[in-house]
C-alpha cells in the first residue's frame, strides 16, 4: 500500500515541479512558490506534528499532495491561459479602472492579471486535477496519473488545497472523516478538517 503512494506522489511531484516552475517566470515578483517551497512545507508540518501525532500514510499522501496544489494555479498555462484569465469576471472589473488610461497597455494588464490570478488561485484548486495537460510528445494527460486515486481523492485534495485561504471557519464544512479506498486498511480514515489546519498552519509558518 504505502509503495503505491509514494510512486504515485513521487510522479505527481515530478509533473507539479514543471508546472510551478511557471510561476515564477510569469510572476517573477511573487515569493517562492517552487517546488523547494513545497518540500519545506514537509519539514514545517513535521515541526507542528511532532514525532507522535495520528497520520496516517494516506493522510500523508493526501497532505503531499494539497501541498503541491496549494499554490500551483498561479501560473497561466496552470489557470488555464492568459485568454481565459482576462476573460474572468474579476479581470474585466479590474480593467475597467485603467481602460483608456495611460496605464492601459501591456504592462498595466500584466499587472491586472497579478492582481487577479492571485485572488482566484485558490478557488481553483479542485480544477486542475480533473483536467488535461499538453505533454512533450503532444499528448494529453492528468498530472496525478493513478486513475483510482484521482477519481477518488482528487476533489478532497482540490478542496484542503483552496482552504489555505478560506476564513477559518469555512474549514468546518470540510467533512470530518472520509473512509480510505476498499483495497487499503481499514484503519486509514481521512480527517480532511485536520489536514487542512496543516497545509494552513505550514503555510503560515513559511511565509
Amino acid at each position: 500500500y504505502i509503495e503505491r503512494l509514494r510512486t504515485s506522489y513521487i510522479s505527481f511531484r515530478k509533473k507539479m515541479s514543471g508546472l510551478l516552475d511557471e510561476v515564477r517566470r510569469d510572476f517573477p515578483n511573487l515569493t517562492d512558490h517552487s517546488i523547494d517551497h513545497v518540500d519545506n512545507l514537509w519539514r514545517l508540518a513535521s515541526l507542528i506534528l511532532g514525532d507522535n501525532y495520528p497520520i496516517n500514510p494516506l493522510e500523508g499522501y493526501i497532505l503531499g499532495c494539497s501541498f503541491l496544489v496549494h499554490d500551483s494555479i498561479l501560473s497561466y498555462e496552470a489557470f488555464g491561459g492568459k485568454d481565459t484569465l482576462r476573460n474572468t469576471i474579476e479581470w474585466k472589473d479590474c480593467y475597467q479602472d485603467i481602460i483608456g488610461t495611460v496605464y492601459d497597455n501591456e504592462e498595466g494588464k500584466h499587472k491586472i492579471d497579478f492582481k487577479v490570478i492571485r485572488q482566484l488561485h485558490a478557488k481553483n484548486c479542485s480544477n486542475i486535477l480533473f483536467r488535461q495537460f499538453a505533454g512533450i510528445d503532444n499528448s494529453s494527460h492528468y498530472l496525478l496519473t493513478d486513475d483510482e486515486m484521482r477519481n477518488h481523492y482528487g476533489q478532497l485534495i482540490g478542496e484542503i488545497a483552496s482552504s489555505h485561504h478560506w476564513e477559518t471557519d469555512k474549514i468546518l464544512n470540510l467533512p470530518s472523516q472520509v473512509n480510505g479506498l476498499a483495497s487499503f486498511p481499514s484503519n486509514w480514515i481521512i480527517c480532511p478538517r485536520k489536514l487542512a489546519c496543516i497545509l494552513r498552519c505550514a503555510d503560515a509558518i513559511a511565509i
